[in-house]
């Protein structure tokens, strides 16, 4: 599959003449944007763009490369990491579309499972992509 976010892009002026060759489309960049700020969310990320995702961060470089893998390190390590709150409000929502009945503690505490079993598994994938 190919991924306008990993090539580059010709724009040209109005008299034709090249402006630059290795700028990326607004749009790519402002999915990318968004990619990142939401990497680990499921429910904001579907799977098929969490491949998008991966293929993006394969390219990463420096500070930012640095960044992204602490990051997936900390929630792969880290047991207790806090969710996040936009995540958890995300999950109980997609609950409340599918049930009647409010969620039950127990249940609550399994779906809360369930996503950090998610979000580790994104970082983990992460964490592959990069060290490849």
């Amino acid at each position: 599959m190919s991924v306008c976010v990993t090539s580059p892009i010709r724009l040209l002026c109005d008299n034709g003449q090249l402006m630059g060759q290795r700028l990326f489309c607004v749009c790519c960049l402002m999915f990318c944007q968004v990619l990142l700020a939401n990497m680990y969310n499921p429910y904001a990320i579907n799977a098929e763009d969490f491949e998008v995702l991966l293929e993006y961060l394969g390219n990463l470089q420096g500070h930012s490369l640095h960044v992204t893998l602490t990051e997936a390190r900390s929630w792969f390590e880290d047991e207790e990491k806090p969710l996040m709150e936009e995540w958890t409000t995300s999950a109980l929502r997609e609950y409340a579309k599918h049930n009647d009945e409010p969620i039950s503690d127990e249940d609550k505490g399994k779906l809360l499972s369930l996503l950090r079993q998610v979000v580790q598994c994104r970082a983990q994938q992460i964490l592959f992509q990069l060290s490849a």
